[in-house]
């Protein structure tokens, strides 16, 4: 047994929580608004370590999560002023470009021109199940800004992010069994797009046979009907 690879992963368990209780009940309020979340927010840009940032990451969607309309709607207002990028910065980045087009002053130019929010959701997804938090936010931006036109350029940053993050390198494939939870059984009968499958018996059939969906159906079917 690798005693090494144990210990560090025990000084890395003790240290989140210690961290955890430093960090995530200080200022512990009662209620929050959208500038708790900003400060929230500019604290996990600033901090420098791993352990450290998941626990604030996770502060940071739990205030989130318990924002009204109104507060949501002014975070993602200050989401497009306040984290943004540089302008001067991007124009001093462009002239040096301009009078010397070399790789490496394209990729400083490239990294003026990211606003500071990308850097923001990859922190944010830090925490544990946070890609699903920032897809619900993704959806309440959707929902309340949609008057807003100026504001698709944060839009722009989560399909950006989400398109490397949900990348089918990533996937992980896991057999289909009776083990697996209900839930998920049931979202592949709903969603099933190739051979729409009609219930469980057919999804029964379909595991307890290995054959495909077509054919069990259309064989139970059949058998119903007689």
């Amino acid at each position: 047994m690798n005693m090494s690879f144990l210990q560090e992963l025990f000084s890395s368990i003790t240290q989140r929580d210690a961290l955890q209780r430093k960090f995530g009940t200080r200022n512990k309020k009662a209620s929050y608004d959208h500038k708790d979340l900003e400060a929230a927010c500019h604290e996990l840009l600033h901090s420098d370590g791993e352990a450290a940032s998941i626990v604030l990451a996770s502060r940071a969607l739990d205030i989130y999560q318990s924002l009204g309309d109104d507060d949501k709607r002014a975070f993602f207002d200050a989401l497009a002023k306040n984290f943004s990028a540089d302008p001067d910065k991007i124009d001093q980045a462009y002239r040096v470009y301009k009078s010397d087009r070399s790789n490496k002053h394209l990729a400083d130019l490239f990294e003026v021109t990211e606003p500071l929010r990308q850097e923001l959701l990859r922190r944010l997804n830090l925490a544990q199940g946070a890609t699903y938090e920032l897809v619900r936010m993704r959806q309440d931006f959707l929902a309340l800004m949609k008057e807003h036109k100026d504001f698709e350029s944060i839009n722009a940053d989560f399909v950006h992010l989400f398109a490397s993050w949900f990348n089918r390198g990533f996937l992980v494939l896991k057999r289909i069994d009776w083990t697996t939870p209900a839930s998920i059984l049931e979202k592949i009968i709903r969603y099933e797009a190739v051979h729409k499958i009609q219930g469980w018996m057919i999804c029964a059939a379909v595991w307890i046979t290995g054959t495909g969906v077509a054919s069990v159906s259309s064989t139970l079917r059949s058998a119903m009907n007689r």
